[in-house]
């Protein structure tokens, strides 16, 4: 029939703590979860720049492949998978193969000892296929 106020609080009270107790225990298994997760994740090397250098070892390199491996090591870096110190590593390795694929002004100097159609033609490849990097703003991480 009808339980008494007392029994029906005490059943509450009950089941409160059980759900609140489930409850407790579902966070702390998500929260071990994520730890694990975020801890023992490994972002290893872009593989664009992989690509890129092992197109590079083939002597199949370019101007394309290399801007496309600076898009992966860049990407890793605004997407929080590598360190800035390892991002200064990949830099540096990339700055080689800029300046080996994108001569310097006076390189441009040195094409007029070879014909003039061949020296403009040179010019006008160098100028349109340059590489340069500037600090930006990290606005993408404002977003949220």
């Amino acid at each position: 029939m009808g339980e008494s106020r007392a029994a029906k609080r005490q059943r509450l009270n009950e089941s409160t703590i059980l759900r609140r107790r489930e409850r407790r225990l579902w966070e702390d298994k998500r929260n071990r979860l994520m730890f694990d997760y975020t801890q023992f994740t490994y972002y290893g090397r872009s593989s664009a720049i992989v690509l890129y250098e092992l197109a590079w070892r083939l002597s199949k390199d370019n101007i394309d492949v290399l801007w496309w491996g600076i898009v992966g090591v860049t990407a890793q870096l605004v997407l929080g998978q590598t360190t800035t110190e390892r991002y200064q590593e990949e830099i540096e390795n990339i700055t080689l193969h800029i300046g080996r694929l994108c001569p310097s002004v006076a390189d441009d100097d040195n094409a007029s000892l070879h014909s003039a159609s061949t020296a403009h033609a040179t010019a006008q490849y160098t100028t349109a296929t340059r590489i340069s990097s500037e600090k930006d703003l990290a606005l993408a991480l404002y977003r949220h």
